[in-house]
């Protein structure tokens, strides 16, 4: 069996005439009294048709002469309000049901005795922007004549006033400005200007009427600001724009804390460093003044041999105490013994030859 056999393709089937058209979606681009009527579809392959699906009923009315629609302002702005009037013309007194329909959805009805009605869209936006159309019927006639506008085509355009916060991070302390200016001088050059957070009015005690200044922001500062401008009978307001003050990130607390830290551990080092160094000096300089002066201004040559006999002879002991602790720590050989008796032997030979200096030093100091 061949592979396109299993391809299901679906069947339009409208007030009972199958349609050449094999997409899924059925899309009318412009309606007439034509396409009135009975849809339904079915899915089919070579082989095999579906059962029909369930059958729905198109009707396309044209606007009717008896009824119109109009929308107001003309020029519509962002966050001003859309008013849309209904009227019927027709002479028969009875109670009426409007419906105002926007892009194919509802949006209001009004049920009343009049044969012009209006509605009114607060805050409109830019989602509020599309074609409309009302439509009317008798209530005691539920299934009697439907009666439609033509559309209305509505266009919301972007505010002409415009609010900048500066700067655009705000932590707490930090001096915030809001300015609240107009692109269009003509409509809102010279309004009158004020300033709203989170819908309530503020007042502003800054020179300029367009500044909103915050000295000291704190948290309760916060919100939601908007600006608007009211001239020749006409408001206009700008886009919120949201202000979040915030304590400083706890980085940055961190960081002027480690420094802190760090720079109290370097002046804590140096001041260590100096004083030890003062003690240092310190004792070298107690050292110098421990040390016995020598007073060789009366002092003859011979005392001042002799004193430099006895000054050599105990650093000689000296150096022999020395000496003989590390021998005494060192491994012990023949040939160490020997050295240390040779040594002695020379220490002892050189001993009594200053004692014999010194004794004819001595000779000489009595003579």
């Amino acid at each position: 069996m061949p592979v396109g056999s299993f391809i299901r393709r679906p069947n339009w089937i409208i007030n009972k005439t199958t349609k050449e058209f094999r997409e899924k979606t059925y899309i009318i681009e412009a309606a007439t009294k034509e396409d009135v009527g009975e849809y339904r579809c079915q899915s089919s392959t070579s082989a095999h048709k579906t059962p029909y699906s369930n059958s729905i009923l198109v009707r396309v009315s044209s606007p009717d002469s008896l009824m119109s629609i109009e929308s107001e302002p003309e020029a519509l702005w962002y966050t001003q309000t859309l008013k849309l009037n209904c009227q019927f013309i027709f002479h028969a007194q009875d109670e009426f049901i409007y419906t105002f329909y926007r892009e194919g959805s509802v949006v209001a009805e009004i049920r009343t005795r009049n044969k012009s009605v209006s509605f009114e869209k607060e805050q409109v936006t830019s989602e509020d922007a599309g074609w409309y159309r009302c439509q009317m019927q008798f209530v005691k006639h539920p299934k009697g004549p439907v009666y439609t506008s033509a559309y209305k085509y509505v266009d919301v355009q972007e505010s002409p006033v415009i609010l900048q916060v500066n700067p655009r991070l705000q932590r707490a302390g930090d001096s915030i400005i809001l300015n609240c200016t107009c692109a269009q001088d003509h409509l809102c050059g010279r309004g009158q200007i004020s300033f709203h957070r989170n819908e309530t009015i503020v007042s502003s005690d800054s020179e300029s009427h367009n500044i909103y200044h915050i000295q000291q922001a704190t948290l309760m500062d916060s919100g939601w600001y908007r600006c608007m401008v009211s001239q020749n009978l006409s408001t206009f307001m700008s886009l919120r724009v949201e202000v979040t003050v915030q304590n400083p990130p706890r980085d940055f607390a961190l960081i002027i804390g480690g420094s802190a830290v760090a720079a109290v551990l370097l002046i804590t080092f140096l001041l260590l460093f100096t004083v030890c160094r003062l003690r240092q000096k310190e004792g070298v300089q107690d050292i110098a003044n421990s040390q016995p002066s020598r007073d060789v201004s009366g002092s003859t040559s011979g005392d001042i041999v002799y004193s430099a006999v006895q000054v050599n002879r105990e650093e000689r002991d000296h150096i022999r105490a020395r000496r003989e602790s590390r021998e005494a720590d060192s491994h012990v050989t023949y040939a160490s013994l020997m050295h240390l008796e040779r040594t002695r032997d020379q220490d002892v030979r050189a001993g009594r030859q200053e004692d014999n200096g010194s004794s004819i030093y001595q000779n000489i100091r009595r003579s």
